[in-house]
């Protein structure tokens, strides 16, 4: 049996980026972006999905921001996220490693349905 590549969640450590335009030191990404981190490492999905913190996934001005993607699978971003939403984060995660495809829009944890701001179809996301 062929060992499954893991998805990747990204994550924008750089939200809110006018601040940092601004000279302002900006916390609030990378604040999220390690407690992802954290929860990821303690996580079983820990050696199932890859987490790469970026500096930026074009969610301005709507920090944070995330996106999920897998091979095969569609990308979905989601916006106005904050350290209150690892848990959902990591639920959704899991359910995005479950699918074979990441249609998952229909199973999204509550506190995540309203904050979807892009999905793009596989053949577009492997782009």
């Amino acid at each position: 049996m062929a060992k499954r590549v893991p998805d990747t969640l990204y994550v924008c450590r750089t939200c809110p980026r006018e601040q940092w335009r601004g000279g302002v030191a900006a916390g609030e990404g990378e604040r999220f972006a390690q407690a992802v981190r954290a929860a990821l490492a303690a996580s079983p999905l820990a050696s199932q999905v890859d987490l790469l913190v970026l500096h930026c996934l074009g969610g301005c001005p709507k920090p944070c921001t995330v996106a999920l993607t897998g091979a095969g699978k569609v990308l979905l971003r989601f916006n106005r996220l904050g350290e209150g939403d690892v848990t959902a984060l990591l639920e959704l995660a899991a359910l995005f490693r479950a699918s074979s495809d990441g249609e998952i829009a229909d199973r999204l944890p509550p506190g995540l349905k309203d904050r979807l701001a892009l999905r793009l179809p596989a053949e577009i996301a492997r782009g």
